[in-house]
């Protein structure tokens, strides 16, 4: 019994150093290696965001050619989480949704058009609105800033 135990146990110890082994082998190869693609195939002017945003947090990152006029971004091995984190918290790259198109009777920088048939998380449609408020109140004089909530 004791002997089955212990090559039982053994054999799980094994097992885990392995994974622990090849786990570190693969951040070594990341971090050692030239380049890593972090962005595959988003639009050129979200590319660029992104690469601004990396490139003012001090991540050494630069554009890759991609398909079909697609662009993608790459970072070096050794900046891959501090590159992921910059990303993340500026919420990029941007999810898409077929229920958003830029608004075509208005200013396209500033305007969408969102169809309300389910396509669009209800989730998302309050933080555009929470946004667009936030960005209207912004823009009024104190007075009448004072005066809503």
């Amino acid at each position: 019994m004791k002997a089955v135990l212990r090559s039982a146990f053994g054999a799980t110890c094994w097992r885990s150093l392995a994974s622990c082994c090849a786990l570190a082998g693969l951040v070594l190869l990341a971090a050692c290696s030239g380049r890593v693609e972090l962005v595959a195939a988003v639009a050129e002017a979200e590319a660029n965001e992104a690469l601004a945003a990396l490139l003012q947090a001090g991540v050494r990152a630069e554009k890759v050619p991609g398909k079909e006029g697609m662009v993608g971004i790459s970072v070096a091995g050794g900046q891959v989480a501090l590159a992921v984190d910059v990303l993340k918290a500026r919420g990029l790259p941007r999810e898409r949704y077929a229920g958003i198109t830029p608004g075509y009777h208005m200013n396209k920088q500033h305007w969408n058009t969102v169809v309300t048939d389910g396509s669009v998380p209800a989730r998302v449609l309050l933080e555009l609105a929470d946004h667009s408020y936030d960005l209207v109140r912004a823009s009024l004089p104190k007075k009448q800033r004072d005066g809503l909530t």
